[in-house]
């Protein structure tokens, strides 16, 4: 095993060899990795001793618990939504108030269940066992909520978290979090198979995994863009969704996930003959392989920790989880009708899929009526990731970002779950945690 020090060397190796890659420059970043390594090294090395005891429960000095339990008499004691290192005293009353205005609030995405918590689990683990899922380990229990503060909103306010990491449907939401994470790839192939036919040049499709896909938009316009072109400045736009987890129409989201999975398959059955996904995944390894039948298991050594499935078995294991969504507060147990739990293994899976796929129809309606290439290749240079949505060159973006019949390819989102602020715009732009500029001559 890997110390600390050995670890965070091999992962600063691939982070500095990536982004090196990315800027066409060798060794930049070689003064500031030697700076983390040794800022590490002091505090790794530094002369402190935490005791621990059987349970792996910290060993705390009996005058310090005295004043956590005084505490905890009147507080709730959570964190700061999007800074999750700082934490966040509530008073008890004030934080079960926010809680309970959130699950009645008009949108109606919480409504009180008239099924007990028993009822709720044994059709859960009877699922679990009908589809050799493992809900035993995981705990025959729902998942709980709580709140994060978003300090970054104003006014202040609370988001609410569903903590599904030991729940009775949680091993299935990590199954399906590892068979969407397989399927990414040929989510992509499908978006840039699109713009092949329009002769746009396009590698990824709008979804980020993190903001260093920016930096190859930048470069593309960089290098796309003449002298004269660079003589005007473009325009640059972030946007963000403002409730997106918690108004998508869940009868939307699964009609849509069902027929992106079937699409994904029937891409691979029609290339490669492949009807099956096989995913394994342990602590330290992730590897998935598509298979023309399930008789190809047999040929590997070593499988274990895996799961093989067709797209039936996806979209029935999602369709129970969306349609399972229970979660407890107190001693009410209540179900989400309109939005996705965040917190659930797959959730940022399913919203970005579920967004994808407006993405896609929004391309394929532009191809079917020839729209410009240099258009297409603007709109190929969009980059979403999850919820934060960064355009650049598309001034006119905001009259077609809902659906609408009359507006340019009748549009891309429904505006009723989907809603977008902008949240920077301007010659420079900031999107999650960079700031893009450019200079006075583009």
């Amino acid at each position: 095993m890997l110390s600390i020090e050995e670890a965070i060397d091999k992962g600063l190796k691939k982070f500095v060899n990536k982004q090196e890659e990315l800027l066409g420059v060798q060794g930049i970043l070689r003064e500031w990795k030697a700076k983390v390594l040794l800022f590490v090294q002091k505090r790794t090395r530094a002369s402190f001793v935490v005791q621990t005891s059987s349970d792996s429960s910290l060993s705390v000095p009996l005058g310090d618990l005295d004043h956590l339990k005084y505490l905890q008499q009147s507080f709730v004691i959570t964190y700061m939504d999007k800074c999750c290192n700082n934490f966040v005293f509530v008073c008890k009353k004030f934080y079960v108030s926010s809680v309970f205005s959130e699950l009645n609030s008009p949108v109606g995405a919480y409504v009180v269940s008239n099924l007990t918590q028993s009822a709720v689990l044994k059709f859960h683990l009877s699922f679990n066992k009908a589809h050799n899922f493992n809900g035993v380990k995981c705990g025959p229990r729902l998942p709980f909520l709580c709140a994060v503060w978003k300090f970054h909103k104003n006014p202040i306010k609370p988001r609410l978290i569903c903590a599904a990491s030991s729940s009775s449907l949680t091993d299935v939401s990590k199954w399906l979090c590892s068979f969407f994470k397989a399927m990414f790839p040929t989510v992509n192939d499908l978006w840039v198979s699109q713009f092949k036919k329009a002769d746009v040049p396009c590698d990824s499709s709008w979804i980020l995994n993190d903001s260093t896909g920016v930096v190859e938009v930048i470069n593309n316009l960089n290098c796309s863009r003449s002298k004269i072109d660079k003589a005007s400045p473009l325009l640059l736009q972030s946007f963000d969704f403002s409730t997106l987890y918690t108004k998508i129409d869940l009868v939307d989201l699964k009609a849509r996930m069902r027929v992106l999975i079937n699409k994904v398959f029937n891409w691979m059955l029609k290339l490669h003959r492949f009807k099956f996904l096989l995913v394994q995944e342990t602590a330290l390894n992730f590897r998935f392989l598509w298979l023309k039948n399930k008789a190809e298991i047999n040929l590997f050594d070593n499988l274990h920790s895996f799961k093989v499935a067709e797209a039936a078995d996806l979209i029935s294991w999602l369709d129970f989880l969306l349609d399972n969504l229970f979660l407890c507060f107190g001693q009410g147990v209540y179900r989400q009708c309109i939005g996705i739990l965040m917190g659930t293994n797959c959730a940022v899976y399913l919203a970005n899929f579920y967004l994808f796929t407006y993405e896609f129809d929004f391309i394929k309606r532009l191809l079917k009526r020839n729209t410009c290439p240099v258009v297409l290749h603007s709109l190929s240079l969009v980059r979403r990731f999850v919820d934060d949505l960064f355009v650049p060159d598309l001034p006119d973006f905001e009259n077609f970002m809902y659906l609408n019949q009359d507006s340019f390819g009748s549009g891309i989102y429904p505006k009723t779950s989907c809603e977008l602020n902008c949240t920077s715009k301007g010659f420079s732009c900031n999107f999650l945690d960079l700031t893009v500029r450019q200079s006075p001559q583009g």
